[in-house]
């Protein structure tokens, strides 16, 4: 049985593989240290004899020693666990790509010729979802949060291009020229506004990681 752990910034995820299968955890984050593995073991209710090998990426995790209770302990780069975890999930084979991790904040990773490499990235992520939505919505809660994304419509808080004029150039309509400029008018209060939450980071996260690339 092998153990993965990523310490992240906000939650720490497990992954168990087992006979082909696996299992899958998450929980809020802690040092990463000796005490919080030990913790991490028995969270997800197993024997520490029945682990070959301990697999920790993230954090402070580089400073942790090589075995742990006599299990092997593995470290291995964020960059690298996010490549080979994206080669995993989707079945990519040796091809190029570029994937994108979202956690706290977002990072991005370029593959070429069985190599991973950080290419750039951005503080804003899943942590500033959750700043912005206990701030707007008195809320943090991923589930509350997406439910609440799902019914909220964009077009009430920015001003659009095709608010503005025709056209400019190949740029689409629906593009923002003014993003949530309705609270500086004070026609959209912020409890009618559940997406923005969401929208800003992600619209950020877009135009940021395309830039980069």
């Amino acid at each position: 049985m092998i153990v993965a752990i990523d310490f992240g910034i906000t939650n720490t995820d497990v992954a168990v593989s087992n006979k082909s299968q696996y299992k899958f955890f998450s929980m809020p984050s802690k040092n990463a240290n000796e005490s919080f593995i030990d913790e991490i073991i028995s969270l997800i209710d197993i024997d520490i004899t029945e682990i070959s090998q301990i697999v920790v990426t993230g954090g402070k995790s580089n400073e942790l020693n090589e075995s742990f209770k006599g299990v092997n302990l593995t470290k291995i780069s964020e960059t690298d666990a996010i490549g080979y975890g994206t080669k995993e999930i989707y079945k990519i084979g040796n091809e190029p790509f570029i994937t994108l991790s979202c956690g706290t904040g977002t990072a991005c990773i370029h593959h070429q010729d069985g190599q991973f490499s950080y290419i750039g990235g951005i503080a804003v992520g899943g942590g500033t979802i959750s700043g912005l939505s206990k701030a707007i919505l008195d809320s943090s809660s991923l589930e509350e949060i997406t439910d609440l994304a799902l019914k909220g419509n964009r077009k009430n808080i920015d001003l659009l291009i095709g608010d503005v004029v025709n056209e400019i150039g190949i740029l689409n309509s629906n593009v923002a020229v003014a993003p949530i400029i309705s609270f500086a008018r004070n026609s959209c209060p912020a409890n009618k506004t559940p997406h923005v939450p969401l929208y800003i980071p992600f619209s950020k996260i877009g135009k940021r990681m395309v830039t980069r690339v």
